[in-house]
C-alpha cells in the first residue's frame, strides 16, 4: 500500500510487518505446548495495515509504503523441504535448513523489494521473530537493529 504527499521532494518510510497466518514449524514442527497462539505470528502485518489506516488520517508531509508479506506454514505434500534451495528478491539463493525459517525468509523479501522498489529514507520493521529474543531481553524491551 502507499501513500504519497503533496509536499515536493517529501522523504519516503517503508513499514514492512510480517504475516504468517498460522505457524505451525512446517516440517520442522513446532511443539504442541503454546501452538494455538502461532496464529499471532501474523501481529507485524496486522500493526503496518493498521498504521496505514491512521496515516490516511493524519496525511503526514511523508511518502509513505506499507509492505505486509503474508504466508501459512504448515505441513503438507507442498510443504518445503529441509536442503531446499530457494532464489528470493535479494537474489541470492537460501537454503532452507529448518522450515521454521519462513518469518525471516518472507521478511528479508519483504525488506529487500522495499529497499529494491522504493529506495527508502528510513525502513520500520515489525515482526514477531523469535522466542529467543524475548527469552534474552525479557518482556519489557525489544530486539532493535540499525546500520547506525
Amino acid at each position: 500500500m502507499e501513500y504519497k504527499t503533496k509536499k515536493k521532494n517529501a522523504q519516503t518510510l517503508a513499514f514492512v510487518g510480517k504475516g504468517i497466518t498460522f505457524d505451525s514449524g512446517g516440517l520442522s514442527i513446532k511443539p504442541a505446548e503454546g501452538m494455538e497462539t502461532m496464529k499471532e505470528d501474523m501481529s507485524g502485518a496486522a500493526a503496518v495495515i493498521s498504521a496505514m489506516d491512521a496515516f490516511g488520517d493524519l496525511r503526514p508531509d511523508v511518502n509513505i509504503v506499507v509492505i505486509a508479506p503474508l504466508a501459512e506454514n504448515l505441513p503438507s505434500g507442498k510443504a518445503i523441504k529441509p536442503a531446499t534451495l530457494s532464489l528470493f528478491i535479494m537474489e541470492r539463493p537460501q537454503k532452507f535448513r529448518n522450515t521454521d525459517a519462513e518469518g525471516r525468509l518472507i521478511l528479508a523479501d519483504a525488506l529487500s523489494y522495499a529497499v529494491k522498489t522504493y529506495k527508502p529514507d528510513a525502513i520500520i520493521d515489525i515482526a514477531t521473530l523469535t522466542g529467543a529474543c524475548a527469552y534474552a531481553l525479557g518482556p519489557f524491551y525489544t530486539g532493535l537493529m540499525s546500520p547506525a
